[in-house]
């Protein structure tokens, strides 16, 4: 039996704000680094019917207390009815078609609540829009010249089975539960709830894997983590996270979906 090489790197995943904002962070003697945050779907955008829903995907720290510059949108993601299909956008102004949303929205509820103000002899709001928002939205900083769009498709193949393909090559995001929430909590035990593995279709090779875990102190809810091969360069690092985050928000919300159908039956049972 082949044994599990160990990880060269490790993400520590943590949720905040009810599962609307996830964030990756590496360890360091001087305090964890934020690699990746992830608004899912941010306040703007909080429409959860899946022709509406996205995911923004910040390289660097929380937006709400770093700049553009610090911590730019490199990602944006859509998804299917039932999470079906997965949609990563890359690249391409992406950044700017975000920011003018945002700013829309602001705009919007802005004249609205003014409004209201004004009926009520209030002094209105300005709008809260800094300099670096405004120069993220004009595209100042991407350079001269855009890096194409780059669109990846990741599809549901079954029981937590998500296949996509990055230059001619095809991946899979498996794996199976291990044991479930209501056991772990019932006899406290600290355990991985599911482990899925990203692999190379054509040889089986561990590319990543993906650890939940149970009674997590605090926001922590999983690992990510990453091996490395002679093939690496051609499925880089943010590919693996952005469908990582697409696999783990899918299995949540078919999860907490579940939840949802099992309380209204015991509801509707004993009423």
């Amino acid at each position: 039996m082949e044994l599990q090489p160990q990880p060269t790197k490790t993400y520590l995943i943590h949720r905040h704000r009810e599962s609307t904002e996830y964030q990756f962070t590496t360890s360091d003697p001087g305090g964890p680094i934020t690699h990746y945050y992830i608004l899912a779907p941010p306040k703007y955008q909080s429409d959860q019917h899946y022709k509406k829903w996205r995911a923004i995907i910040h390289s660097g720290g929380d937006p709400k207390t770093h700049s553009p510059a610090e911590s730019p949108i490199t990602c944006r993601i859509a998804r299917a009815i039932w999470w079906k299909k997965i949609y990563i956008e890359t690249g391409g102004g992406i950044q700017r078609e975000v920011k003018t949303d945002e700013k829309a929205f602001k705009v919007k509820s802005l004249n609205r609540s003014n409004k209201v103000r004004k009926a009520f002899c209030m002094r209105p709001k300005a709008l809260e829009w800094s300099a670096e928002d405004e120069s993220a939205l004009q595209g100042f900083g991407e350079g001269l010249r855009e890096r194409a769009r780059e669109k990846l498709v990741m599809v549901h193949k079954g029981h937590r089975k998500y296949e996509f393909e990055v230059a001619g090559v095809k991946y899979q995001w498996t794996g199976t539960k291990l044991h479930s929430g209501g056991l772990v909590r019932g006899i406290r035990l600290n355990g991985f709830a599911y482990s899925v593995k990203l692999v190379r279709l054509e040889d089986k090779k561990l590319i990543a894997s993906y650890q939940k875990k149970y009674n997590m102190c605090g926001s922590l809810t999983g690992f990510l983590h990453f091996y490395t091969d002679e093939k690496t360069e051609i499925l880089p690092e943010p590919v693996i996270v952005h469908t990582a985050f697409g696999m783990i928000r899918a299995e949540k919300h078919k999860r907490d979906t579940v939840f949802e159908i099992l309380g209204e039956i015991a509801k509707n049972a004993g009423g």
